[in-house]
């Protein structure tokens, strides 16, 4: 019902405006209407980001094994490093701000690694460092700027 009574008024007004500036007098001015009361406003969410990166493990016999050409796996000392295995982003003083976890390996013929992509999503914004670790290789640092590019980590040579 208040929407259809809205609209009569508002019509109501402008044919009356009309009408009066039709007949040579000025309109009245329009009452001033008192200010809304400012409802508060929530408070901004921290901004987040995704990191993203890779960790290249660097081939060896003792190490890595190549599935099927395209696929590969770590081995031995280098077991821990696999898909699935934690990717954990902090902060400066070690709280942790995210998780994720690595993805198949891919085998570089060229460059003989095997690399494990990861993205560790909901991470926030606005730290001056980060550090990445993944499964209990210990923490690698990076700047709030260098984890707005995808990262890179190497293990062995």
């Amino acid at each position: 019902m208040l929407a259809v009574t809205v609209p009569l008024v508002l019509l109501v007004g402008a044919a009356y405006t009309i009408l009066t500036l039709a007949q040579g007098s000025t309109p009245a001015p329009a009452a001033a209407s008192a200010p809304a009361a400012a409802s508060p406003s929530p408070s901004p969410s921290p901004s987040t980001l995704t990191v993203t990166g890779q960790l290249e493990v660097s081939f060896s016999s003792d190490s890595t094994i190549i599935e099927n050409d395209l696929t590969c796996t770590s081995k031995g000392g280098y077991s821990d490093i696999r898909e699935g295995a934690q990717v954990v982003v902090s902060d400066p003083s070690g709280r942790t701000l995210g998780l994720g976890e690595l993805a198949y390996g891919s085998w570089s013929h060229q460059r003989g690694v095997c690399i494990f992509l990861f993205s560790v999503t909901g991470v926030q914004a606005g730290h001056p460092f980060y550090a990445v670790e993944i499964s209990h290789r210990g923490r690698v640092q990076y700047t709030g700027e260098q984890m707005t590019h995808p990262v890179t980590l190497t293990l062995g040579d």
